[in-house]
């Protein structure tokens, strides 16, 4: 029993005689004694929300628009007054109503502080009478004559929408509204769908808001909008 006892008592020494060394090794392992670092795990990007959009039912179309918006029908004498927007809808109306059309109200879509809006207008014109091209010209020139500090901005010529192609442009303008002055930027967009037909219509969008704030809203609310624009 006394040569066991003195067996276990020289075990358990040596053990913990190599308890400080095996530490020292492992601390070596994983620190300068080992070139290769540990990878850091990548965290996992939080995706972005999608903004909660409530379907609005429009003349041959559909469109989705963010909460907290609004929306209202319009003529050309209940347009918002804090865009220069009304430029472009007035003319394009005058367009349509030179080439014999009546012209149907158009549905205004205005964010809760009130100062960003898109707009949606249909007009009748069929056969193609009024090229997009024509369309946006006439437009762009009222414009220019209507607001101070005009100044194109250079975008492409063109966008898709539904499969569809439209005509495109934009611009800058400074509007004053209760005395103060601020620059607004502002996009238009024209097509005819059908492209030709005797219930072709002509189809615009406009939307705008203040230059500064303008690639904000137009990332979370303008874009997200008319990527769910379908005509019906």
């Amino acid at each position: 029993m006394k040569l066991n006892k003195r067996h276990s008592l020289s075990w358990l020494v040596l053990i913990c005689s190599l308890m400080p060394i095996l530490l020292f090794a492992a601390c070596s392992t994983s620190g300068s004694g080992d070139t290769t670092a540990i990878p850091t795990p990548t965290p996992t990007p939080t995706p972005t929300p999608a903004p909660a959009l409530t379907t609005y039912p429009g003349q041959d179309y559909t469109i989705d628009y963010p909460k907290g918006w609004t929306y209202k029908k319009a003529n050309g004498q209940s347009l918002p007054t804090n865009t220069y927007i009304d430029s472009y809808i007035n003319a394009l109306s005058q367009t349509a109503s030179q080439a014999g059309q009546e012209v149907p109200p158009i549905t205004i879509f205005t964010d809760s502080l009130g100062v960003n809006t898109l707009t949606i207008g249909t007009l009748p014109n069929p056969n193609a009478t009024i090229p997009p091209k024509t369309a946006l010209s006439v437009a762009t020139q009222a414009s220019q004559s209507s607001v101070k500090n005009y100044k194109q901005v250079s975008i492409a010529a063109q966008t898709t929408l539904d499969k569809q192609t439209w005509d495109e442009a934009a611009a800058t303008g400074d509007i004053t509204q209760s005395g103060a002055t601020e620059n607004v930027k502002t996009v238009v967009l024209v097509t005819n769908y059908p492209a030709s037909s005797a219930s072709t219509k002509l189809y615009f969008i406009a939307y705008a808001g203040p230059a500064l704030t303008f690639d904000s809203i137009d990332t979370t609310a303008f874009q997200p909008m008319l990527k769910t624009f379908k005509f019906s």
